[in-house]
């Protein structure tokens, strides 16, 4: 999808791994078809296609910013957290957690949260989690 001068891909990554990624809502295959599959962080480094990359925090801010533009504020953030256009929350979540490519801390991890208000950067507890992959195409 064009939003500017990045291409984003439309969903979530959706591309099984031997190990390192799972469906999402109990491991049901139905989720991965829906929603894409979650990954973990050492699967996420490299899960990309080649051409495509993890977003860092600037490419997330420039996407958000993009949209935000482009459409009356309401429509922006139901677009951002609806999935259809960027963000895809699993049944009952408002926000939506994407892992970001520069990390130097062993145990924490920087993440990108996509909700309503915007998009956020802040550490969270460990990499041993799963979360949702967008890739963004290579300048």
């Amino acid at each position: 999808v064009q939003a500017g001068d990045q291409v984003w891909m439309a969903t979530h990554l959706n591309y099984s791994t031997l190990w390192g990624s799972k469906c999402a809502e109990g491991s049901k295959e139905q989720s991965c078809t829906t929603l894409g599959r979650l990954y973990n962080w050492e699967t996420a480094k490299h899960v990309c296609p080649e051409g495509w990359h993890l977003p860092d925090s600037t490419e997330w801010t420039k996407l958000y910013t993009y949209l935000r533009g482009r459409a009356h504020a309401n429509l922006a953030n139901k677009l951002l957290t609806s999935g259809t256009f960027v963000w895809q929350a699993s049944k009952g979540e408002t926000s939506v957690y994407y892992w970001l490519p520069n990390q130097d801390d062993n145990e924490k991890f920087t993440a990108a949260e996509s909700m309503q208000a915007g998009v956020e950067f802040g550490a969270r507890s460990n990499k041993h989690e799963y979360y949702p992959v967008r890739c963004v195409q290579d300048y």
